[in-house]
């Protein structure tokens, strides 16, 4: 079955969000709110999207690579694709005394590290189902080689802010998915 790109993402946003009806507290995110997850395409210099409140997701999407048995052996009839979906992960600093992260790490409410875990419960092996009850991935999506990790870049500082003092340390979760693009005729 093809399906595009956009319902794919849509499916592990929702995957994300948990919402206040939720009646167990997973890791202190009882709530993990729509306008906390925002899609983004940029990648390395380029501004990314306003960091807003303690803490924020990021879903950035790849490019799309060929798996080349299906290509070779099928053409149009079956061709997948496979992208990597980072999750990037935003946690604002400021939030212990100057020589330490504790709070930031590891704080049972916004913690970066506690986040990180999160979002692999959710989403490593997750298997979005269409509205219909079909598959939308070739197979579950996987977590994959984590290229780019890093809890304070330089380069995603605001602009004028001083470099030894960044607002946010960030972190980042690559995610491979293998699906059927809609091919039109």
């Amino acid at each position: 079955m093809s399906v595009d790109l956009k319902t794919i993402v849509n499916a592990i946003k929702t995957q994300l969000i948990l919402d206040d009806t939720a009646t167990d507290d997973y890791w202190g995110y009882s709530i993990i709110y729509p306008d906390m997850v925002k899609i983004s395409a940029k990648f390395n210099n380029a501004p990314s999207p306003k960091f807003t409140g303690d803490r924020d997701i990021l879903i950035r999407i790849g490019s799309a690579k060929p798996i080349e048995g299906f290509v070779g052996g099928s053409g149009r009839i079956a061709s997948f694709v496979k992208r990597h979906l980072e999750i990037v992960i935003r946690t604002r600093l400021q939030l212990d005394v100057s020589d330490r992260e504790d709070e930031m790490l590891f704080n049972e409410s916004y913690g970066h590290c506690i986040m990180e875990e999160f979002i692999i419960d959710r989403l490593q092996l997750f298997d979005p189902l269409s509205d219909t009850g079909s598959r939308l991935l070739m197979e579950p999506m996987r977590l994959d080689d984590n290229y780019g990790s890093a809890y304070s870049d330089p380069a995603q500082y605001s602009q004028g802010q001083d470099r030894a003092t960044p607002a946010y340390g960030q972190s980042l979760l690559a995610f491979e998915i293998k699906y059927a693009p809609t091919l039109r005729c």
